[in-house]
């Protein structure tokens, strides 16, 4: 019988990670209610916030395939289709061949768009405003730095962004 002679360690939370972990749970937290709050808000206009999402990139981007919609959404390619099929039973978007592949698609925003884009623009803009209210404007610099910097060492960035100020 072979025995594990590396020696048996508990896990014990240290303290740096006591320190990181209501972080994490902090992020998480306001993540979910600003959804929740945005959701809410959207729902007024009708909408949800993937289809708020895939609308504004849309605006954003002008026409696009399927496929790169979903990718910019950061959903699938299923979950993309019902979304714009939504869409498109309202009347918000179109889906058109794309010239360049028969399979494929393209999407743009239709007309009435626009004045829902500006609704919406205005839910969006609300919400941040309550976000932050209460802190003052050198403090939002430092939490987008803060949370930018997060992002990048959670992305892989971070490591290149010091290799490169080398």
């Amino acid at each position: 019988m072979e025995q594990d002679n590396a020696p048996k360690q508990d896990w014990k939370p240290t303290a740096d990670f006591a320190d990181v972990a209501p972080i994490s749970k902090l992020i998480f937290s306001v993540t979910k209610q600003m959804r929740r709050v945005f959701e809410q808000q959207a729902r007024q206009q009708d909408m949800t916030l993937p289809q708020w999402r895939a609308l504004t990139q849309l605006v954003h981007s002008g026409a696009l395939s399927q496929a790169a919609l979903a990718n910019l959404i950061e959903t699938d390619p299923m979950t993309t289709s019902k979304i714009l099929r939504l869409l498109e039973t309202r009347g918000l978007i179109e889906r058109l061949p794309d010239p360049a592949d028969s399979r494929a698609k393209i999407v743009r925003v239709t007309p009435p768009v626009a004045d829902m884009v500006s609704a919406m623009k205005a839910v969006a803009g609300q919400l941040h405003e309550t976000m932050l209210e209460g802190i003052a404007e050198a403090d939002r610099k430092t939490l987008v730095r803060i949370l930018n910097t997060i992002f990048d060492n959670l992305s892989g960035q971070g490591d290149r962004g010091k290799d490169a100020g080398q």
